[in-house]
This record gives C-alpha cells, structure tokens and sequence, in this order.
C-alpha cells in the first residue's frame, strides 16, 4: 500500500488521450494567437466599456496580455482571477457573470447620459 493510484489500462488511455488533445489544442492556440498580429491600434479604436477577464495561469494568453489589453482600451476594467487558465471555470461562472452584468450596467448609464 504505497498510497499511489493505480488507473486500470483503458483509464491510463483515456487520461493519455484527454492530455494529448489538451496539448494540441494549446498548440493550436498559441499559433494563432501569434499570427495574429498586434491588436491594440484596434483596441485603442473601442469607445465603450468593457471588462478583460483573465486568469494568472493562463497558460496560452500570459496575464501581461490582459493587461495589456485593458490598457489599450479606453474605458475598461481588468478582473485577473487567481487560478484560472484559459477556461471559464464553472465555480467562477456568478464571479464572471457579475462582472458581465457591472459592464452592461456601465454601458447603460453611458447611453442614458446626453453627449
């Protein structure tokens, strides 16, 4: 009793294959993150609020892009959550959903005002 966890040999194939397209996909990822170019003439553009939501373990898109990113757009919030990756973690879904709430209320205060 070493106290390891021994998987049965379809559950270390499963787990193998889950890992490998995990791998693919970030791969995946970060190419097209790195063909895409700089986009912040495009971000400085935005003339509305906006919310950048981030985890500081991304592992395809590093914080200092969202960081970034919400400095190049003019009215913007950054909410960096500690422990995320590049997922939208269910246990963080009222967390996240706040946030999306606290912009459209941004943006409907703007719209309310005369220009």
């Amino acid at each position: 009793g070493g106290g390891a966890t021994r998987c049965r040999p379809n559950e270390r194939v499963a787990v193998a294959m889950q890992d490998r397209r995990r791998q693919a996909q970030l791969f995946k990822g970060r190419g097209a993150v790195a063909r895409g170019g700089d986009r912040t003439p495009a971000l400085e553009k935005l003339r509305l609020p906006a919310t950048v939501l981030h985890g500081d373990s991304d592992p395809l898109i590093r914080p200092a892009a969202g960081r970034a990113t919400a400095k190049a757009i003019r009215d913007s919030r950054l909410r960096v959550f500690e422990g995320m990756g590049h997922d939208l973690p269910r246990a963080l879904w009222p967390e996240i959903v706040e946030e999306i709430a606290a912009t459209a209320a941004r943006a409907g205060e703007r719209a309310a005002t005369p220009a």
